[in-house]
């Protein structure tokens, strides 16, 4: 069989995206099949708006002569000019969704203030709903859409879609780590300090502004912020006026290797979000050992257990987040038992189950 995976970013560019597009890429050659990657960033960072597309489109184009199946990893800005490949080359079309495009976007660029929840029960005006009827008719359009969990499968629902496939295909944790935590955190320069970790694009609804807040109440630990993003300016400034200059350090973005050895040396994982569609960060922090604190927001209520494989806390609620960091920080042996349970809950999540459902639903087309 032979597939063309349309992805925004790939590998060395640093996401979820990029991590997944390569993965697959990768397994299924290896399995046999005859796998090709489009990457839209390679346009992107040469065009404007607009050409970028076009000659995105001309590419996947050229691409999928001779594919069966074009999988488009996001309904917008790869998934249109890969809809319209499809059609003109009539092949089959899967789109995998990892989240609310109108929603993000809106955030980021539109003025939008509410979480996804409540957005999706909400009208907006011309650009937040042309994006909204965009990712809707490019996933009306599919022959598939693919999720990685319950949760956005909801989600796709509530945009009105009717007489659609839907199916829900967990993503996969690969860590590539064989070291302790003291030997992490010697390679990194750490001592004996309390060292809290969290992770992920720095945008509003992570909720790194109340992870920062909470420091004062956490006087021996140093927390370490992962990812970049447009908030970074606004979080050093909040940083800077708290005087937590030296016990909050946003490091930007880092590879994966050096991301997995902050995890390894942490004390805690801590992931104040607002929403998920299905977290990597949560499994990978899970996957190295390390205890997690994090909210029951989105598909994260299909990951963690409270008191069983992490720590929940509502999002933004200072006083919760400040009593679970405490009482993880304290009771080792809690530590011990979720740690381990998080271990158990994570080895079902293996690249190579991925992969056969994926090959799966492509032989089902």
């Amino acid at each position: 069989m032979k597939i063309l995976i349309a992805t925004g970013i790939y590998p060395p560019t640093i996401g979820g995206p990029a991590t997944y597009s390569k993965s697959i890429y990768e397994a299924l050659n290896v399995k046999g099949h005859d796998a090709r990657v489009a990457v839209y960033t390679d346009f992107s960072k040469k065009f404007p708006k607009g050409i970028s597309h076009i000659a995105y489109f001309f590419h996947v184009l050229r691409l999928s002569r001779g594919v069966d199946i074009v999988y488009a990893q996001d309904p917008v800005s790869v998934g249109f000019p890969a809809l319209c490949v499809a059609r003109v080359m009539r092949k089959k079309f899967i789109v995998r969704i990892a989240g609310d495009y109108a929603w993000e976007q809106g955030v980021g660029r539109f003025g939008v203030k509410e979480l996804l929840d409540d957005f999706l029960r909400v009208r907006y005006g011309f650009r937040v709903e042309w994006l909204r009827q965009s990712q809707r008719f490019v996933a009306s359009s599919a022959d598939c859409i693919i999720v990685p969990s319950e949760y956005l499968k909801q989600v796709v629902l509530q945009w009105g879609l009717k007489n659609v496939r839907i199916e829900v295909i967990f993503s996969v944790v690969q860590v590539e780590l064989n070291i302790s935590k003291i030997e992490a955190r010697k390679k990194l320069g750490f001592h004996d300090e309390v060292l809290l970790v969290s992770a992920g694009r720095l945008v509003s609804w992570k909720g790194f502004e109340m992870l920062i807040k909470l420091m004062p109440k956490l006087l021996s630990a140093k927390l370490i912020i992962l990812g970049d993003g447009p908030e970074k300016e606004a979080l050093e400034a909040l940083r800077d006026r708290l005087k937590l200059a030296h016990s909050v350090l946003l490091l930007g973005a880092v590879s994966k290797e050096v991301a997995a050895c902050y995890l390894a040396a942490a004390d805690a994982f801590l992931l104040n979000t607002g929403y998920e569609g299905f977290s990597h960060q949560l499994l990978e922090a899970m996957a190295v050992g390390t205890p997690v604190v994090t909210t029951n927001a989105g598909g994260n209520k299909e990951l963690v257990e409270n008191n069983i494989n992490a720590l929940v806390a509502r999002y933004n609620n200072i006083s919760e987040w400040e009593k679970q960091v405490k009482k993880i920080l304290n009771d080792h042996a809690l530590a011990e038992k979720i740690t381990q349970e998080a271990s158990r809950r994570v080895s079902v999540h293996t690249l190579d189950h991925m992969v056969k459902k994926l090959i799966t639903v492509f032989e089902s087309l």
